[in-house]
């Protein structure tokens, strides 16, 4: 993934999972990466990893945070511009398809708990795209990406779309079926969960594996926003299961 190497540029990684740190720490510095100096927290690329290696989040003095889903969107900016659709989960943010319109490129999408094989081009995409849920080789194409175009991370971040995902799961002591209907009626009988458009940005509501809770993904223009759309849907759906289950109980 960089076979120049990556001598010149230096970077600090930092994790709670030591060995994923170290194999990081490992691969960057065969390929000539190193961390600034004895003091490797004052390196001016900072990586941090979570999820065992699947999370990565970015940082450096002029950027600021770059956080998962960002640092994903970068790169699948990279393999876009190459001239390559993306595969990626059916919850991954919408931005990124605002990035494949400038390259007249596709995202594909696929489920994480297929009923049948509709996403079976997709996946067929995904599994030349390891980097897509590998944190340590997403660090690796995005250092190589700034070294071989002399490009800086906050260069890199100002061409994406600004966007920010909050997660949140919530109970849910109803028939998550009826709630997903009442909330998006009009859904099409495909995806996965009820996606939600507002004026905010958008709310992806989906029932978790077990069934017990939903996991509410919003996305808007900044993270207060997104947070406050996540704290909207979780009224809206305490609501509907209070009249659900009183209703239930005069019947």
């Amino acid at each position: 993934m960089a076979p120049m190497g990556l001598m010149g540029l230096c970077a600090a990684v930092r994790g709670a999972e030591y060995e994923t740190v170290r194999l990081l720490e490992g691969v960057l510095r065969t390929l000539g990466c190193e961390p600034e100096g004895e003091d490797a927290s004052r390196a001016p690329l900072r990586i941090y990893l979570g999820a065992g290696g699947q999370r990565l989040s970015l940082y450096d003095s002029q950027s600021g945070y770059i956080w998962p889903e960002q640092t994903m969107a970068l790169s699948c900016m990279i393999e876009l511009e190459s001239g390559r659709d993306v595969a990626l989960p059916y919850d991954a943010p919408r931005a990124v398809e605002k990035i494949a319109e400038q390259y007249h490129r596709q995202i594909v999408r696929y489920y994480s708990c297929p009923a049948d094989n509709t996403d079976a081009d997709a996946r067929r995409v995904a599994s030349s795209q390891l980097w897509a849920r590998d944190g340590l080789m997403t660090a690796i194409r995005i250092l190589h990406y700034m070294k071989t175009t002399g490009q800086s991370l906050s260069t890199l971040a100002s061409r994406l779309p600004s966007f920010a995902v909050t997660t949140k799961t919530v109970e849910c002591s109803i028939n998550p079926g009826s709630l997903l209907r009442h909330l998006s009626p009009k859904q099409a009988q495909s995806g996965e969960g009820a996606r939600i458009n507002t004026k905010s940005g958008v709310i992806l509501v989906r029932p978790s594996k077990r069934g017990k809770s939903l996991i509410l993904t919003a996305e808007a223009a900044d993270a207060e926003l997104a947070a406050e759309l996540c704290t909207e849907m979780e009224q809206q759906i305490e609501s509907f299961s209070l009249t659900s289950e009183r209703k239930g109980s005069n019947m």
